[in-house]
Parts: structure tokens; C-alpha cells; sequence
């Protein structure tokens, strides 16, 4: 073997033990940080921590031949062109330098030119963003370069000796069939360890008004085929969400605790590691999981995705792009049990129907804010009444996606034996309270959602009037299908509920989450709900995105509302003045929610002008 063959090697070796080194470290703070020992999900912590280990294999493999890929196209160039510089020959650490340098200035000019590009086609914000990101790559490089000075030949003969000795390789060797064996019982569980349960497709709808569905009571035919599913299977009367906008909301829905027990409370918060999830627990006991959602604010920068083995964020995509994904999904899974979670967003501004969104109501990217400025500035009737128009033509568009669900799971022979449910993140204001969109109240066309539990054939359909939130779903899901589960769980199980059992009273319902605007908190208890106005604005609450004012949202002063939720469930009456007992009853319920113990949040530091993009065509931003 040649001097070169052999320093090759060293290099391969090396880099290849520090990719197994990365899976290492990796699994072991995914060990600490998930508490999977915690909640003892064994299964899921062998299949988390053997797929750190494979991804630590594939980047040292990668790596290593990436710097071989390079070296051959170096000397390539250098034979050929013969400039003295390309003319590199590592045969000892000394010569290793020429190649580092060569390789991290190439790096730096094509990334320099890269951002560049990218700054140039977004020039609003591209001088402090390139500006910045091109100091970051200049600092890598320097560090890489004063490594160098600083006795760089010794530590690096040091690297590339260790994992080419004998001891060394008999390591790699060791590790290398460890992981093949743990891989291979992998594949092994996957085949024995089949679920009892049925599968299970939660199926969310953002922004969905309950009182916009034929089952819910509305005159207008919007949802022909959920109002056939509804006939047929279990409809919650009284389903609330547990906040007013989607990141709490799903927060809750994925790990059955209040928001500001889960922390996912504001635009850049990410959902903690340590919180077991829905799918986690499912994927637990072997179910395949999947999630398709459309939503910028619950995408895997956020940790939503954890859990998931397929998660799709298919914010950009249409409709057809999000059903060929699900429809070869469930084809290649339909031998297993599956859990699947998708998220669509017809429902949500600016109203995605087959007709277009009328022109006239956008003045610039962003419907949302222009409607709430619009309507500040006094927005007829007649353009409210069209815009409630264009609302309804998004839920038709969403009960034909519905129904192209049904359809697939009709094909693959999964209808009978799948647990459907049919729900929303949160409701939507059309001026019931003198506002537009959602996330600044906590008012019933905000919290009211629907909710539609179909079961495997044997349990009949009716309606139930119990109160429900959205945190309550799982827990029952996992009484459904036997799934037991040790973690902290705030939801109530409503299964019992299905069997013609009677639950326990719930003492009240606790709804928050406020996007923009004053900070809101609600109870609800005994038929009376009492919602208290802070008149305190968080700095949080859109604090990437520059001040509140740019943001249309009702200036309303500390102060309490209250509603009898059985004579007034469109909260037309406050009675807070003359039910001051009743006042003062809510408020001693809702204090211990108040109180209780923050949790630290995981945030983004900072969103990306992509991000804002996508937060403007929400309409949340301007």
C-alpha cells in the first residue's frame, strides 16, 4: 500500500469514527432529554437510539468518502492543469494543509455565492441577513485555520493514528456488527410486535367554526359528506379547543396538557423533547406513524414531528400533492397498524376554495391584516357578508378532501377496521365580536369546534352532549386501542362515555393562548364562563416580528366577562357587573391555573425571512 493509500485510510477512519462518535453522543441526549426511561417506552428508546446510531454511520461514511472524492479530483486537476498549488500529495500531516486550506476557501466562496443569490432575489431584508451569515462562515473558517497554526500537525496525527491502529479497527469493527445486530432486531420487532388495536386517523381541519356544519346546526349546505359522517357515528355537542390558534392548540391535542403546561405557547416556541407525544406512545406499542400537515406554525422546526416516522411539511404544496403522499403512504403501510395525523388548512386564510380568493380584499401579501384594518377603518356589510361567503366555499373544499379520505381507506380495505376522528385546531371570528380571524379571544366561535369520533362497526352513532376539549382526545384514543401510558395526562378519558358509562363531573374547563394582543385567560364551570381581560401584552407575543401596532387587534383594558353558557352560548350578555358572586366564585377557579409553575420553552432564536414569508400568507403578519 502506497504512503498516500495509507493516509487515506487514517483519514477515512477517522472521520468515520467520529460519525459513530456523533450517533453516540446523539442517542445518549436523546436518552436525557426524552425521559423515555420515564415513562418507560422502552420499544421506542431501542428504535430512537438505533436510528441516532445509523445516522452517525451514514455521515462518517460519508464524510470520509467525501474527503477521498476530493483529494482524487485535486490530483485529477493537478495532473492536468499543473498549477503548483492543486499539485497536492498528502503522504504527511505537513502536506494535509494545503488540502484543508484549499478545500475550506472552496467551501467559503461557493457558500459566499449562494447567499448571495439567494439575498439578491429577496431584497427586503437581504443585506443584514447575508451580512450576517457570511460573518458566521468567515468565523469558521478562521477557527478552522488558527486550529491549524496551533500545533495543528501534532493533533492531527494524533486523529488519524488512533482509529488506524489495531486496537483502534478491532473497536470500529465491534461496533460496526453491534449495529448490524441491533438492526437487524429492529426489523425483527417490527414484524412481532403487531398492535391490537385498530388504526387511527385524526383528521384536522384549521380554523373550522363547528357552527358552519350541516351536523352543527348551519342552514347552509357547506359539508354534505362530513354531515353523512356524522349521521352515522358520534358527534361531540360541546367540543372546545384549548386555545384560541393553532401551536398551543396542537400542543394540547399532542400531549393532553394545558398550554402553559406543554409551553408551545407563542410564534417561535418549540414543543419540548421532554413531553411524550401521541404519536411517541403509539409508535411505542408498533404502530406506524405518519403526519401530513400544512401549517407553518406546527412544522418540525417546532418539534411537532416528534414521534412521527414519515412527517410531511407540506406548507407550499396543494391539496393533490398531500394526497398522492398520504395515498402511496398508506399502500406501502396497509398490512399494519397505523396512526396517522393530517392537518389541513382550506379553512384557514385566505379561504383555499376551487373559486379565487376575491381580489379586492388584498391589498398587499397579506389577507388576515388587511381584513382587520379594513374592517378598523369600517368594512360594509356587504363585503363581510362575502368574505362569510368565501368562508363557506372553503369548508365545501374541505369536505370534498374529506371525502377523498374516506375513499382511499375505502380502497385499501382500512375503512372497518381505522378509529376516524374529525376535528379542528380552533374556530374562526367573522365579526361575532366585531374582529376577523382568530388568536386575540377566546370567545365560543374561537373555541367551538367540531368533533366527529367514528369507531369500528359496533358502537351506534348519536350525539353526545358532555363537555370535550381537544386534550381529551387522546387519552381516550389510548383507551380505545389498550395503549397504557405512564406520563402526566391533564385530559379526561371520554371513552367511557361511548359505552353508556357516566364520567366523573369534570370540576371546570381552562381555555388560554393568545396570539397577538392582551393576554387572555378563561374558566368555564358550572355553565358559567368567566373570562378575565388582562390588559397585559407579553413580549413575547410577536416580539421577532416588530411592534404590536402593526398588528389590528381590540385594545380591551383589564377587566372580567361573564356568560351563562346555556342561555347565551354566542356570549351576546355580559353579566360580569350583575353577577358579581358568580364573578368572584370563577375567579378563585381560575387562579390556580394562573399559579402554576412555568415551564421553561424551547424557542427559536430567531424566524428567517422565509418564515416571515410564510407568517404573512397566514395573514399574520404585515
Amino acid at each position: 500500500m502506497t504512503e498516500v493509500a495509507k493516509t487515506l485510510k487514517r483519514i477515512f477512519l477517522a472521520l468515520f469514527s467520529f460519525g459513530l462518535l456523533f450517533g453516540v453522543v446523539k442517542a445518549f441526549w436523546m436518552t436525557l432529554s426524552h425521559k423515555y426511561f420515564l415513562y418507560r417506552v422502552h420499544y421506542l428508546f431501542f428504535l430512537e437510539t438505533i436510528k441516532s446510531l445509523n445516522e452517525g454511520l451514514v455521515i462518517g461514511v460519508g464524510a470520509g468518502i467525501s474527503v477521498c472524492l476530493v483529494h482524487w479530483v485535486i490530483r485529477s486537476l493537478g495532473k492536468t492543469l499543473s498549477p503548483a498549488y492543486l499539485d497536492v500529495r498528502i503522504t504527511t500531516t505537513k502536506r494535509f494543509k494545503p488540502l484543508v486550506r484549499l478545500v475550506t476557501l472552496l467551501g467559503l466562496a461557493g457558500y459566499l455565492m449562494v447567499i448571495f443569490l439567494q439575498a439578491i432575489s429577496r431584497p427586503s431584508d437581504a443585506q443584514s441577513d447575508f451580512l450576517q451569515r457570511a460573518l458566521i462562515a468567515l468565523g469558521v473558517v478562521f477557527l478552522i485555520w488558527l486550529f491549524m497554526a496551533a500545533g495543528f500537525r501534532r493533533w492531527l496525527a494524533r486523529i488519524l493514528a488512533a482509529p488506524a491502529s489495531r486496537a483502534g479497527v478491532r473497536v470500529i469493527l465491534i461496533f460496526v456488527c453491534f449495529l448490524a445486530a441491533a438492526n437487524l432486531a429492529a426489523v425483527v420487532a417490527k414484524r412481532i410486535r403487531v398492535p391490537q388495536g385498530p388504526n387511527v386517523l385524526v383528521i384536522v381541519a384549521d380554523a373550522l367554526r363547528a357552527d358552519h356544519l350541516g351536523c352543527y346546526g348551519y342552514e347552509k349546505p357547506t359539508s354534505p359528506n362530513i354531515d353523512q359522517f356524522a349521521r352515522e357515528n358520534l358527534v361531540f355537542e360541546n367540543a372546545l379547543s384549548n386555545a384560541s390558534w393553532t401551536k398551543p392548540s396542537i400542543g394540547s391535542l399532542f400531549t393532553s396538557l394545558y398550554p402553559h403546561r406543554h409551553g408551545a405557547l407563542y410564534m417561535l416556541d418549540r414543543l419540548e423533547d421532554s413531553l411524550l407525544t401521541a404519536a411517541e406512545a403509539f409508535r411505542n406499542v408498533g404502530y406506524a406513524t405518519l403526519g401530513i400537515q400544512k401549517n407553518f406554525c406546527v412544522d418540525r422546526r417546532f418539534n411537532f414531528d416528534q414521534g412521527f416516522e414519515t412527517f410531511v411539511d407540506a406548507f407550499e404544496k396543494p391539496d393533490e400533492l398531500v394526497f398522492d403522499r398520504w395515498n402511496a403512504w398508506i399502500a406501502r403501510h396497509r398490512r399494519q397498524r397505523f396512526f396517522g395525523y393530517l392537518h389541513f388548512m382550506n379553512t384557514h386564510v385566505p379561504f383555499l376554495s376551487s373559486s379565487e380568493f376575491d381580489k379586492k380584499f388584498i391589498i398587499g401579501e397579506n389577507v388576515g391584516v388587511d381584513i382587520r384594518i379594513l374592517t378598523k377603518l369600517g368594512l360594509g356589510e356587504e363585503d363581510r357578508q362575502r368574505l362569510k361567503d368565501l368562508y363557506d366555499e372553503s369548508i365545501i373544499a374541505f369536505d370534498q378532501n374529506v371525502q377523498k379520505l374516506f375513499e382511499s381507506l375505502r380502497r385499501q380495505g382500512l375503512w372497518d377496521n381505522t378509529i376516524i376522528v374529525l376535528t379542528a385546531d380552533h374556530g374562526e371570528e367573522l365579526w361575532d365580536h366585531g374582529s376577523f380571524e382568530h388568536g386575540h379571544t377566546l370567545y365560543n366561535e374561537i373555541l367551538h369546534v367540531p368533533l366527529i369520533l367514528r369507531l369500528p362497526p359496533g358502537i351506534p352513532g348519536r350525539r353526545i352532549q358532555a363537555p370535550a376539549q381537544l386534550f381529551d382526545l387522546f387519552p381516550s384514543l389510548f383507551d380505545l386501542t389498550g395503549i397504557k401510558v405512564r406520563s402526566e395526562i391533564q385530559g379526561q378519558d371520554f371513552a367511557p362515555l361511548l359505552s353508556g358509562r357516566e364520567l366523573s363531573p369534570r370540576p371546570e374547563l381552562f381555555f388560554e393562548g393568545i396570539l397577538f394582543g392582551a393576554e387572555k385567560k378563561a374558566v368555564l364551570k358550572d355553565g358559567w364562563k368567566l373570562i378575565e381581560n388582562t390588559g397585559e401584552t407579553n413580549p413575547e407575543a410577536f416580539d421577532t416580528f416588530g411592534p404590536l401596532e402593526d398588528y389590528v387587534a381590540p385594545d380591551i383594558k383589564k377587566s372580567f366577562e361573564l356568560y351563562r353558557m346555556d342561555e347565551d352560548f354566542a356570549e351576546r350578555n355580559d353579566l360580569a357587573a350583575s353577577r358579581v358572586d358568580i364573578v368572584d366564585v370563577l375567579k378563585r377557579s381560575l387562579q390556580p391555573f394562573k399559579l402554576s409553575s412555568p415551564r421553561f420553552r424551547q424557542r427559536i432564536e430567531k424566524a428567517s425571512s422565509r418564515d416571515i414569508e410564510k407568517l404573512k400568507s397566514l395573514g399574520y403578519i404585515k
